[in-house]
């Protein structure tokens, strides 16, 4: 349920999540078939368009169990592309070869689903839920609630003005850049690890060779 806020409005929640990426909404969605009040904070303004359209999302069959068991797989089924096999190549020499099909678990494949189509699923489950899920945005994490040592919950700023969020529990699910876990202070602790490669995404024409149910991975070897 997305609601419309105002400058001065206070909301009462078990939990408030800052961040409606897929771990922030599987998480409210989870917490709200077990009877949790919720409201979580999104900052992308939904007028605006939807995700960027490169953004596509690997889901691992871990994962498929996990949509499934929140009651939104079914609905996924057909807009999923099912992977069959991963190979690895290295220096020219494939060392690894792998079938999914031959794993004996009853989810077994990973499948690519584009990230839109995974939020709009886990944003509108079927059917009442014992619990509710209060959303509001765009609004953006600009301060913690703190009673103590205690963080009590969320101050947001929306387009209509401040809005303060009580909870018992708070969880930042809001990304690389956290918001909350700056706010928190935890970003003090946390250790910065290096990473020794580059990511370029790139949109190129399909080999018609190529097998569209597989993962191809080529090391150079050097």
């Amino acid at each position: 349920m997305r609601s419309e806020a105002s400058e001065g409005t206070e909301l009462g929640a078990d939990v408030c999540v800052v961040g409606g990426g897929p771990g922030g909404r599987a998480l409210a969605l989870a917490l709200t078939r077990l009877g949790c009040d919720v409201v979580l904070l999104e900052k992308r303004d939904p007028a605006r368009g939807g995700a960027p359209a490169f953004r596509g999302e690997s889901v691992s069959p871990d994962g498929v169990r996990l949509l499934d068991g929140l009651g939104v797989w079914e609905r996924l089924r057909k807009a999923a592309h099912r992977v069959d096999r991963l190979e690895i190549e290295d220096a020219g020499r494939r060392v690894l070869d792998v079938r999914f099909a031959d794993f004996p678990y009853r989810y077994r494949h990973p499948v690519e689903l584009a990230q839109p189509i995974l939020l709009a699923a886990l944003a509108a489950p079927a059917g009442p839920l014992p619990g509710t899920c209060t959303v509001l945005e765009p609004a953006t994490a600009v301060g913690l609630l703190v009673e103590g040592p205690a963080v009590t919950g969320v101050r947001a700023s929306t387009p209509a003005g401040t809005v303060r969020v009580s909870a018992a529990l708070t969880v930042g699910a809001d990304g690389r850049y956290s918001a909350v876990r700056r706010l928190s202070g935890l970003a003090e602790h946390a250790r910065q690890l290096p990473l020794e490669r580059d990511v370029v995404w790139l949109k190129l024409p399909f080999p018609a060779e190529w097998d569209r149910r597989a993962y191809r991975v080529r090391i150079a070897g050097d």
